[in-house]
């Protein structure tokens, strides 16, 4: 039968790791074992990854692998056009369950999300895009722990990913992992020196572990390297205003408010009383309203 190996070693070259599968068909097929015996030495992963090839092998073959040439032949034939046919229709339905996840992440629909992405990795293990918008579904409801385990799969894969660090660092800080945190975010901006919100939430982290300093020039990295970032400019405004700037924060706050960032104009009633005690004068000329003259007493 070394006419047979040859035809067979031929096909393996075109199919890859899915003619391990076509080559223990050939196997068997030369010792006139039934199909039903055969199917039972398949392991489940291998059984349902190849249903549509064990029909056709049933079908052309009445049930029974037969010692001929002749029909080894077709048989290969066969599964060599229904291996590209599978997976083409295998790969459309990921594609589909895929957009069906991100379509249920944007209107909110988390756990139906999650359900997709799942047939996605259930379809294709190293669909890697999925367990990142999966983490991203998983942290919108509260999930951190299993937000990180999915970024941590991300970046097993591709530790160049900017945007997984960067993921994963407000994962751990939620988690209580500042430190963590941080190092994160330092290897996204290292990856990438111009991702302000790496900048950004670097700084938030920063400052809760109580290094205001450090966020400070966090802050004003993020706000440089886009200057219409109205949170930067938020946060930076009570940095300012915890170290007795209380004019420099008010600039940033209405910066912020600016930018729609309408949390700011909080911060400004609150902290410097604009429009709090407003004078006829400042009723009469909304503009000065908007300068800081004191603290608002707590």
């Amino acid at each position: 039968m070394a006419g047979n190996d040859c035809f067979f070693e031929g096909a393996l070259l075109l199919l890859g790791d899915k003619l391990i599968f076509l080559l223990k068909i050939c196997c068997v097929a030369e010792k006139n074992i039934s199909l039903q015996s055969f199917k039972n030495r398949i392991t489940k992963k291998e059984r349902c990854s190849h249903v549509l090839l064990i029909i056709i092998v049933t079908w052309e073959c009445d049930g029974y692998l037969i010692n001929s040439n002749f029909f080894m032949r077709r048989i290969v034939y066969i599964l060599f056009f229904a291996f590209f046919a599978m997976n083409s229709f295998a790969q459309k339905t990921v594609v589909e369950f895929f957009n069906a996840g991100i379509a249920k992440y944007r209107a909110g629909a988390y756990k139906e999300a999650i359900v997709n992405f799942n047939k996605v990795l259930e379809l294709n293990p190293k669909f890697y895009e999925a367990y990142g918008n999966m983490g991203n579904a998983k942290f919108r409801l509260g999930d951190y722990k299993g937000a990180k385990d999915d970024y941590d799969v991300v970046l097993k894969q591709n530790p160049k990913d900017a945007l997984s660090f960067y993921n994963r660092a407000i994962a751990k800080k939620e988690l209580g992992d500042l430190q963590g945190a941080i190092e994160d975010n330092t290897t996204a901006i290292k990856i990438n020196p111009k991702f302000a919100e790496a900048f950004f939430n670097r700084g938030n982290t920063k400052d809760d572990m109580g290094d205001a300093k450090a966020a400070m020039v966090d802050y004003n990295k993020a706000i440089s390297l886009n200057p219409s970032f109205a949170k930067a400019y938020y946060n930076r405004g009570h940095l300012k205003y915890k170290a007795g700037d209380v004019e420099a924060a008010a600039l940033d706050w209405e910066k912020a408010a600016s930018l729609d960032h309408y949390k700011a104009l909080d911060s400004l009633k609150e902290y410097c009383g604009v429009g709090v005690q407003e004078t006829p004068e400042e009723v009469a000329n909304p503009k000065k309203a908007t300068k800081a003259s004191k603290p608002a007493k707590k």
